[in-house]
């Protein structure tokens, strides 16, 4: 019986191990005023050297693409859908066996605002999944937020 527990400590300290380390991925929000005053909504990730991330127009089968949803009140309308201001770069990937699109050291996305009022708080989930070499962590989910 005790070495069914010591075994069972040795794989949660393993789990919390792998959990508690640091993201290759660091997610920043920022409002961006433009040229005849229009305002964007800036998501920038800084990626690790070695790590990937994955375009929003990655085809079924391969990685998770990265996808961007904004949550916001009714004062707020976005201009569209976000781009990607950063070009992934395409290549075939042998994790995936197929083509890939992905962003390596940094990707900028931007979601053009029509109209807002001063104060108002745009909500941004980024869902992604990211990977390096032969190893891909677990798709996560980070929320940010930026006042107008």
């Amino acid at each position: 019986m005790s070495r069914v527990v010591g075994v069972f400590l040795i794989v949660m300290i393993s789990v919390v191990n792998v959990f508690a380390q640091k993201s290759p991925v660091s997610w920043s929000i920022d409002k961006v005023v433009g040229q005849d005053n229009n305002l964007s909504i800036v998501i920038t990730a800084d990626i690790d050297d070695t790590w990937k991330i994955y375009s929003r127009e990655t085809e079924e089968g391969g990685p998770i693409p990265t996808e961007i949803t904004f949550e916001h009140g009714d004062s707020v309308t976005l201009a569209g859908e976000y781009d990607e201001v950063d070009k992934p770069v395409v290549k075939e990937s042998e994790l995936f066996m197929m083509n890939v699109a992905t962003f390596s050291k940094t990707a900028t996305f931007a979601q053009p605002i029509a109209s807002y009022q001063s104060g108002d708080v745009v909500k941004a989930s980024v869902f992604f999944m990211c990977c390096s070499g032969n190893q891909c962590l677990p798709p996560t989910e980070v929320v940010l937020d930026v006042t107008l």
